[in-house]
């Protein structure tokens, strides 16, 4: 929790210092591993206890959308967004400018989805949904730091590589989904 303090408050400083002092990709990967199961846990506790009486007026269904597989929907897109967007970011950080690095990459995507991370681990209470709204604004600030930072991206061109990795995230998503409709 301190280092995820740091980077919401000092981002700057604390790109540098994980520049300086780089975690391990598999201690990474890990806490990303322990995150989306709680997110898929807190998703199946709110859909089983919590929210069975909030009605679909007020722009929620307590039905899980995929059925029975939705809570292993839910940790694939947890734990597989960040690694994929990782590869986006490696991908496309040398048309910005940067070097090409699969392990900052995947550390820019990890540290930087985790206000994300922790935000959705809330979600079994469903108005917790604003707090990941405003996570993912906190999100897109930190991915524009940390590729500058680890990826030696120029800082005005950060905040576009970053969109661009969001849009081909997007394309990724609707590739998949429409790959999985054809099943």
């Amino acid at each position: 929790m301190r280092r995820l303090l740091l980077l919401l408050v000092w981002p700057r400083a604390s790109w540098a210092d994980l520049s300086a002092h780089p975690v391990p990709s598999g201690r990474l990967v890990r806490m990303l591993l322990a995150f989306a199961t709680m997110i898929a846990a807190a998703h199946q506790i709110g859909w089983s206890w919590l929210n069975t009486d909030w009605s679909p007026t007020y722009g929620w269904s307590p039905t899980p959308l995929f059925g029975a597989a939705s809570v292993l929907v839910i940790f694939a897109i947890a734990f597989l967004g960040p690694l994929a967007l990782a590869a986006v970011l490696a991908w496309l950080a040398p048309f910005c400018g940067g070097r090409r690095d699969l392990r900052s990459s995947l550390a820019v995507a990890i540290w930087g989805t985790l206000p994300l991370l922790v935000a959705a681990c809330g979600l079994f209470f469903m108005p917790m949904i604003i707090v990941c709204l405003l996570a993912c604004a906190a999100c897109f600030r930190l991915y524009a730091e940390g590729v500058s930072a680890l990826l030696g991206v120029p800082r005005e061109d950060g905040p576009e590589l970053v969109v661009g990795a969001w849009f081909a995230m997007c394309a990724l998503g609707s590739l998949t989904g429409l790959g999985l409709d054809l099943l």
